[in-house]
């Protein structure tokens, strides 16, 4: 049998938790899908969350990551009891975690490291 569930997402901190990733070693560029420049925060130096629909450059290919793929990665990874050093969960923030919400998001699965 199989059961369908909804789960409910905080955008904004799944947004938090990807900006706190290091994909430095992995994505070249980030632009928005209409190749504009991503704006990560506003309001001059307050840390405001602004969730958006981008593009990652990897490996001279444009992948697209939405919102909603954002969400469902995180969902993905916390069904799968994906950890990170040395046992950590995916509500344990760290550069891991935003990592590798952003690689499922644009790839389906964490490719990189």
């Amino acid at each position: 049998m199989l059961v369908t569930y909804q789960v409910e997402v905080d955008v904004n901190d799944v947004w938090e938790k990807m900006m706190g990733g290091s994909s430095g070693y992995w994505a070249d560029n980030f632009e928005t899908l209409d190749s504009g420049i991503v704006r990560w925060y506003l309001d001059d130096d307050e840390y405001t969350p602004n969730p958006q629909d981008f593009k990652v450059l990897a490996e001279d290919v444009w992948h697209a990551v939405t919102v909603q793929s954002l969400a469902e990665a995180y969902v993905k990874l916390k069904q799968d009891g994906w950890t990170h050093c040395r046992g950590c969960g995916i509500d344990d923030n760290d550069a891991c975690v935003g990592d590798a919400i952003l690689q499922v998001a644009a790839f389906g699965e964490l490719v990189y490291g």
